[in-house]
């Protein structure tokens, strides 16, 4: 004898738990968005503490970051979408 799945939930809470889950997902892309800047961010200032080269390296590391994060994000976003529940 199989387990019997239970049947998906229907109705307004069920909608409204699908929308938390879909807005956690995006909420966790955007704050590693903002870490991975900021990570770098701080990776090019103490390069430039120790170099003397201010502010290439703070420059470099923003601009790194920043690239680095939207290739990450446009990735993420197709996939986040693809297993968010129908409407």
């Amino acid at each position: 004898m199989q387990p019997q799945e239970p049947e998906p939930r229907r109705g307004p809470a069920a909608r409204r738990q699908a929308l938390a889950v879909e807005w956690s997902r995006f909420a966790g892309l955007g704050i590693q968005f903002a870490a991975t800047i900021g990570l770098f961010t701080w990776a090019g200032w103490w390069a430039d503490s120790r170099l003397s080269s201010s502010p290439w390296c703070l420059l470099l590391g923003v601009a790194l970051g920043f690239t680095g994060a939207l290739i990450a994000l446009v990735k993420a976003v197709p996939r986040a979408s693809r297993r968010s529940p129908p409407r």
